[in-house]
């Protein structure tokens, strides 16, 4: 799931879309997903919604634990 949303997502981009919308069940790695895709496509913003706070703060540790830049994986 993870993988084909980072293609799909990427297609979008380079189609000239600006947004896009992941909804998934509980567990299967959206906010990883989340991560790997806009890495890829180098945003430069984050809308990350969610219905719970703790949700949020989980979500604010997985991106700063995985968006790791070129430069910061060359070390």
């Amino acid at each position: 799931m993870q993988s084909r949303f980072v293609e799909n997502f990427e297609k979008m981009i380079h189609q000239g879309k600006t947004r896009g919308l992941l909804i998934s069940a509980t567990g299967t790695g959206k906010t990883y997903a989340s991560v790997f895709a806009l890495r890829q496509v180098k945003a430069k913003k984050v809308l990350f919604l969610a219905h719970r706070t703790q949700l949020l703060g989980q979500a604010m540790q997985s991106y700063r634990g995985s968006w790791i830049s070129e430069s910061d994986s060359a070390c």
